[in-house]
């Protein structure tokens, strides 16, 4: 597909969002303000869309209103952006530097850019694509793979691209919000460990090498609880992993395919686009 379209200067900001008002008035305050041709917002509110739609009015930012998961909605703001690049970024993250010029210049030789968010992030994740890179080599994040999709994108992209490390470029400096969903959307954390274990197989089945990380992971929750995290929790958590290994299989062959657009070109939601 032609991108005759995009400006190969430039650089597309995508922020998903569903009922995340509160997080979304505050990141929208900063990424509008640092260079981004566009800052393309898919909102796929149920309770708050009215409230994030005149936000993005008061910012210019472009909406997109459709009902979609978290995946769909960043595969189909990177399908409808204006430039040779695209970053997808949660809406709890608040971008408070970027160098473009610098981007720019590291940009031309590259594929994708990784890094973390944060003051001092403990993983880095592919986030920034080249967007023919992304739609045509990628094929997008897999809707089948929820739970490490993060990885699941950053393993494929190192594997077929051609990879920047943002952090030690020193590209952009971020900060968090909403990191602690355990507290501010309970019920939410919930529901998203649920899914997330239970789509856990086709990451492990795609990337074997990930394999031995299921008999490290009670260290790392030990670890966790040492560090001050609530015992009840992080325990809950491990319980609902280790039941999401044993019925994930299953998951997957009954919904194997549903949650993926492979044909990212026909994704054609009923959208509000605008500006």
């Amino acid at each position: 597909m032609s991108d005759k379209s995009t400006d190969k200067s430039t650089l597309s900001l995508v922020i998903p969002t569903m009922d995340k008002y509160g997080y979304l008035s505050r990141t929208l305050i900063h990424s509008t303000t640092q260079g981004f041709r566009e800052v393309i917002v898919v909102d796929s509110s149920i309770k708050e869309k009215k409230e994030i739609e005149e936000l993005c009015k008061k910012y210019h930012v472009r909406l997109i209103q459709a009902d979609m998961d978290r995946l769909e909605a960043r595969n189909y703001g990177a399908f409808v952006s204006n430039s040779e690049w695209v970053a997808i970024c949660d809406d709890d993250v608040i971008i408070h530097q970027f160098d473009m010029q610098k981007f720019s210049a590291l940009a031309a030789q590259s594929d994708f850019f990784y890094g973390g968010w944060g003051e001092k992030p403990t993983e880095n994740y592919a986030w920034i694509f080249r967007r023919r890179f992304f739609l045509d080599i990628l094929k997008g994040y897999d809707g089948n793979i929820t739970g490490g999709d993060d990885l699941d994108i950053t393993l494929r992209s190192k594997r077929l691209g051609r990879g920047v490390d943002a952090m030690a470029a020193d590209l952009y400096r971020t900060e968090t919000i909403g990191m602690d969903i355990f507290k501010d959307y309970p019920s939410k954390w919930i529901r998203n460990k649920v899914h997330y274990s239970l789509t856990i197989f086709p990451l492990y089945c795609r990337h074997k090498h990930l394999i031995p990380n299921i008999f490290m992971s009670d260290g790392w929750r030990l670890n966790r609880i040492m560090k001050g995290e609530p015992p009840l929790k992080v325990l809950y958590e491990g319980f609902i992993e280790r039941a999401g290994l044993i019925f994930s299989p299953l998951y997957y062959l009954l919904h194997r395919g549903r949650g993926r657009k492979s044909d990212i070109y026909g994704i054609d939601p009923s959208a509000k686009a605008g500006p």
